[in-house]
């Protein structure tokens, strides 16, 4: 009996129609943000190389506007608080190599001065 009731569910999954949402958890991405002429970077809390930041979406207009409004210049370190999916870089990013990848910012949760202890 034990094997029907797991059965049940994966069928019952199966029959969703598409578009349906489902539950899932969606990962918070922090760590310190710059931005300037030329470049949009991420830093995550934990990583060894920097994310560019993509600058399609309304999330990324949000975080580029949040910043502009606590900054008084360009690559002034901010922390932040994101929603987001990281990609590899592909030659059509146009984004240095030296980056790890890009981020398509989602949501914007926080973005705040930076205080010591933020990423330990």
């Amino acid at each position: 009996m034990s094997t029907h009731l797991r059965v049940i569910p994966l069928l019952f999954l199966s029959i969703l129609p598409i578009g349906v949402a489902r539950a899932t958890a969606v990962p918070i991405i922090q760590g310190y943000y710059y931005r300037g002429p030329g470049v949009s970077l991420i830093e995550p809390c934990g990583f060894k190389k920097g994310y560019w930041i993509g600058k399609a979406g309304s999330a990324a207009r949000l975080l580029f506007d949040q910043y502009d409004a606590l900054t008084r210049r360009d690559f002034e370190k901010v922390y932040v608080s994101l929603h987001g999916d990281f990609r590899d870089l592909r030659p059509s990013d146009g984004v240095p190599k030296e980056y790890a990848g890009v981020l398509k910012v989602t949501g914007v949760l926080a973005v705040r001065a930076p205080h010591d202890g933020d990423c330990k």
